[in-house]
């Protein structure tokens, strides 16, 4: 990361909040805002913003047909 990082904001009331963190960015199972419930690790599985936990969640909301299509399933996300 550059050493040099600045920020101008206007007005000067608002605030702000940087997170630094280091992950291996080879995987999105390593970041610290993706949620992976076991039961959805499944093909198809997609990953949905929840705003509540400000996380993403793994979610089987597709499922693969007889044809290989892949299918929306009906439920809550």
């Amino acid at each position: 990361m550059a050493n040099n990082f600045k920020i101008k904001l206007a007005p000067t009331n608002q605030s702000f909040t940087l997170k630094n963190t280091t992950v291996n960015p080879a995987r999105l199972d390593n970041l610290n805002d993706v949620s992976e419930p076991d039961a959805a690790k499944l093909n198809g599985s997609v990953l949905v913003y929840d705003a509540d936990s400000d996380t993403y969640v793994l979610s089987d909301i597709f499922d693969k047909d007889a044809d290989g299509n892949y299918v929306l399933q009906g439920g809550g996300f």
